[in-house]
């Protein structure tokens, strides 16, 4: 350990947010450019608060091959912060992606699965009689 993680107070925190982020929003950039366009702030004006211009704003989150612009992290804190509420989902969306456990993620799929499951055996029993029944008879069976 760092002598100033030695230093530091430890704490739980509880984070409580809705997964899926990440499958719905591949990378970083992805939930970054959703949150610009869809935070209810105009682009100008989280801009200004990144002091950048608009068009700076425009090509850094384009990610361009061609353009050596990149949004850098002080300006990803200026986004977050200009965009309110939304911005933390971005947070979140790192929350996600680093660090949740890939057994709490085999568990919430599993969750949503068994969700799911109900509107599944409705429409297979209406598409396919016969495997339907049989299927719900050996789901029966392991509860």
């Amino acid at each position: 350990m760092s002598p100033v993680s030695d230093t530091r107070a430890k704490h739980q925190m509880d984070i409580e947010f809705e997964a899926g982020l990440v499958r719905v929003y591949p990378t970083l950039m992805d939930m970054v450019r959703s949150v610009a366009g869809h935070c209810g702030k105009p682009h100008k004006a989280i801009a200004a608060d990144m002091d950048l211009s608009p068009s700076e704003l425009s090509r850094k989150l384009s990610e361009n091959p061609d353009d050596s612009r990149r949004l850098n992290v002080r300006e990803l804190e200026a986004f977050i912060t200009s965009t309110g509420d939304r911005g933390l989902d971005v947070i979140y969306w790192l929350i996600e992606r680093f660090l949740e456990r890939p057994q709490a993620r085999q568990d919430r799929a599993a969750n949503e699965l068994l969700k799911m499951a109900p509107m599944f055996m409705a429409l297979m029993k209406e598409a396919m009689p016969e495997l339907g029944a049989e299927v719900e008879q050996k789901m029966r069976a392991v509860k």
